[in-house]
């Protein structure tokens, strides 16, 4: 805050029935606001009209608008409020013709206020099974809202941009604009530099591409596109890329392997109380967010049995961790594999026994593995393996 402490002269201005303190001024506040802490002798004149002040560039005077007692600090409060002046200036203050003292008075023209906005981090977040999840890339008719939200900054605060309105726009592949929403600031927001921006925008029904824009007067901050593609677009853009399976021990504790415990091809559980599959599923579209059905079965004996379904479960373009069922190890020892699947579609199998060690055959080749299903979790051990054979270990 710019002040004469020596003089307690005192700059404010209001813009939008706020008094704030930062300075500069911007150009479009509605008043500038100075005040003039002032001790007087005793019966000295203390009317209005007694205290003036003066711009530097200008040779007429402005009476006070207000002259104020504060008893408890024994001073006079005299406060001028003023149309904001085109240009930086200096005012003087005075006392009858008594110099009180002189203050700066900064302002700062609109083009600046406009070329310091910025805008960071522009995202397009989704409301989808009861979370809101960044995305540019969405499932037609899943997601519930879309908002686009970014941090805006300025090296002024953010109430001088009242007059410009900051908007989000929203046009289609063709350029067709299918709507605008405004941002406006509350008054928290207005005394700050820096806040966070979200808008809502309408629901993308159709199939394509679209162009989410922020705009503060004719500057466009930023851009994004977001894509919409079809449900079954999405399902074949599913993958599983590894499996692990969650022990849940009888001490309480809880331990992911890639497979269980054992060896010559019996299984060690005897720590263990329950076991759950799980499946490490992504999506091969990039920025994508969506709600996935997904079916776990196991193969007990001969028959596949279903043990859980989930209509909606979040799956982005990053690992996401399926775990649809556990079940107590005494139920184990009859199944054969796991299977994901998604619709009709099987994303991979997660068989109980790791994957056997390969033979040569009497030509020098490997001997076939035909009744072994193969697997993510095999597909790991074969380069964990692989890679252990070229470290030279």
């Amino acid at each position: 805050m710019t002040q004469a402490r020596d003089a307690g002269l005192h700059v404010r201005y209001e813009i939008t029935g706020l008094i704030l303190d930062a300075l500069p001024i911007p150009r479009n506040a509605d008043a500038v606001i100075v005040e003039a802490n002032v001790r007087l002798p005793a019966g000295s004149p203390r009317e209005k009209q007694n205290f003036t002040l003066q711009w530097s560039a200008n040779e007429s005077r402005i009476p006070a608008e207000l002259v104020a007692s504060d008893e408890a600090r024994k001073f006079l409060r005299v406060i001028f409020r003023l149309s904001v002046p085109e240009h930086a200036t200096r005012a003087v203050i005075r006392w009858c013709e008594h110099s009180l003292g002189e203050v700066d008075v900064p302002v700062v023209a609109m083009n600046e206020v406009i070329d310091a906005f910025m805008l960071e981090m522009p995202t397009v977040h989704a409301s989808l099974g009861g979370r809101a999840i960044a995305g540019r890339t969405f499932v037609t008719g899943q997601a519930k809202n879309l908002f686009a939200s970014a941090v805006v900054r300025n090296s002024h605060l953010l109430a001088a941009t009242r007059d410009f309105g900051l908007c989000v726009q929203i046009h289609d592949a063709h350029g067709e604009r299918l709507g605008t929403a405004d941002i406006p600031f509350t008054s928290d927001e207005m005394r700050m530099k820096q806040t966070l921006a979200t808008a809502q925008l309408p629901k993308l029904t159709r199939i394509g591409v679209y162009e989410i824009s922020w705009h503060l007067a004719s500057r466009c901050l930023a851009s994004l596109r977001i894509r919409v593609v079809a449900k079954r677009t999405f399902l074949r853009s599913l993958r599983v890329s590894a499996t692990r399976f969650v022990l849940e021990k009888t001490d309480g504790t809880r331990q992911c392997v890639r497979a269980l415990p054992g060896c010559h091809g019996k299984f060690n559980l005897d720590s263990v109380e329950r076991l759950a599959p799980v499946f490490y599923v992504a999506s091969s579209e990039p920025g994508v967010a969506g709600l996935a059905p997904f079916t776990l079965r196991a193969l007990i004996g001969d028959t596949l049995t279903t043990l859980a379904i989930e209509k909606e479960v979040l799956v982005t373009d990053g690992l996401r961790a399926v775990s649809l069922h556990t079940l107590p190890v005494s139920e184990v020892g009859n199944i054969k594999h796991f299977t994901l699947a998604t619709g009709d579609k099987i994303l991979g199998n997660l068989p109980l026994e790791p994957a056997p060690a390969a033979d040569f055959n009497a030509e020098g080749g490997f001997a076939p593995l035909d009744d072994f299903l193969w697997s993510p979790a095999a597909e790991e051990q074969l380069n964990d393996r692989l890679g252990k054979l070229l470290d030279g270990d």
